[in-house]
Parts: C-alpha cells; structure tokens; sequence
C-alpha cells in the first residue's frame, strides 16, 4: 500500500470531525502501520467555512498517536470529486503513489468508487493506479437523517455517467470543474442566476 486516502465528510460544530467520519479515521490507523494517510477535503460548500476538515482529521490522528510525517493535507477540495482530483494531482501522480486504499463511510461508498475509478484513469496517466476500497459503518447517523443521505447519494450516482461519458481526459475535467461546476467556477453557481448548483457531485 503507497497511500490511504480519507475523503471529507464535515464537522461538528465544535470543528471536530463529525461522528461517521471518526470510524474512517480509525479504520486508517488500523489498515497499514507506515504508509502516508491523505485527509481530503477543505470544508462544505454548503456551510459556512469554520476550518479545513483535512486539518481537524490530523488532529483526531495525531492525538491517537499517528506520526505526523504520515499525514498530509488536501485543503481545496469541496466535495467527492473533488476530493479524487485534488488527491490525484497535488499528491498521488507527484510522488507516485500507485497502490491506494480509499476509506470512507458505507453510504458514501457506492459513488465513491466510482468518481474515484473514474478520476483515476482519466489520461493523461504518467502511472497506472491501483485501487481498493473499505467501506466502515455509518456511526452517529440516526435512521431519519441517514436515510435522507442514502437518497441523495443514489440521486447523484445514477447522474454520474452523462458526466463520465463526456469527460474522457484530464483537460475535460478540468474544463468541467472550473467552468461548470458550481463549487469551484467563478462566480460560483450561488452568486449566478445562469448556473444552477450542481450539487449532486
């Protein structure tokens, strides 16, 4: 294993990470005793900014004993495809880390793989990536509030492949991110009348 990647899932509102995010944590410390632990994620759209997500997951790691040289930090991403292109650039095609386990929770999961998959094997690929995923409860989610995730997750799954089909390379998706994409255009989607939030991704 190169690498375990944590993708964000928010704060509490003490800036702690939000209970269904602390088994991802946990489940990283236990996977591999050396390898590097990428913590994904700036902070919410959605949200008033309060700090990086990324930030407050090394803390929950380092206070459980995780060496600090493991660790390092996605702060640009804002949501899960992001999380996968800000992973693959600034860190995973940089230092050549090729075997990657992805952690995140179960309800998460389903989309995950396959926005990771996909961003993954976009050309131009310098290195070919090999992924595995780990899938860990759904802690502090009650029935109501869980049930309105696992909706929207399948909602924004079943657009995914109109995206996919048309973002075949690396230079599409940048084009799609930074152009079209509400989160990380400008000006962002919320601020323009000509573009809706896309926030099934």
């Amino acid at each position: 294993m190169d690498a375990i990647l944590i993708p964000g899932g928010g704060l509490q509102s003490d800036a702690t990470p939000a209970p269904w995010v602390l088994p991802r944590l946990d489940a990283a410390l236990a996977a591999h005793s050396s390898c590097p632990i990428l913590l994904l994620s700036s902070h919410s759209p959605h949200k008033p900014f309060v700090r990086h997500e990324s930030l407050s997951g090394a803390e929950y790691l380092l206070s459980r004993g995780c060496p600090p040289e493991r660790l390092y930090l996605d702060t640009w991403s804002l949501d899960t495809i992001g999380n996968a292109v800000f992973a693959r650039l600034m860190h995973c095609d940089l230092r050549s880390w090729q075997r990657l386990l992805v952690i995140t929770s179960e309800f998460h999961m389903p989309r995950t793989e396959v926005i990771f998959r996909w961003v993954f094997s976009l050309p131009p690929l310098p290195i070919p990536f090999h992924l595995s995923f780990q899938a860990v409860p759904n802690t502090g989610l009650a029935p109501g509030p869980l049930a309105a995730r696992l909706e929207k997750e399948s909602a924004s799954l079943r657009s995914l492949p109109v995206l996919i089909q048309s973002t075949p390379h690396l230079p599409a998706l940048h084009e799609f991110l930074f152009q079209l994409h509400g989160a990380y255009r400008f000006p962002p989607a919320a601020q323009s009348p000509f573009l809706p939030w896309l926030s099934s991704y």
